[in-house]
């Protein structure tokens, strides 16, 4: 059985993605990632393990979706737009 398991998956990434497409085995992840860039500051791992959930879980969309139901969080973000200057009249 062990070696069907490991025949399953070319590589470790493709393992590792596949694993975080479980939304818990994701929330834990990236709870352990963040664990260690409050320790380390190390901000290129915690990028890192973002972007593996990321693609783990569809895209950006996937993540965002992931990000709401396992941390609670609504993102109700207004878009920044800058109001156009309005001319002034010069004399």
């Amino acid at each position: 059985m062990k070696e069907s398991l490991i025949n399953s998956f070319p590589n470790f990434y493709d393992y590792h993605i596949e694993k975080l497409r479980n939304p818990k085995d994701a929330k834990r992840y990236l709870e352990i990632a963040l664990e260690d860039y409050q320790q380390d500051h190390d901000a290129e791992g915690l990028m890192l393990a973002i972007m593996d959930v990321e693609v783990a879980q569809g895209g950006f969309f996937g993540f965002q979706r992931l990000v709401q139901e396992q941390f609670g969080k609504k993102t109700k973000r207004k878009p920044v737009v800058k109001q156009a200057q309005q001319p002034t009249a010069s004399a």
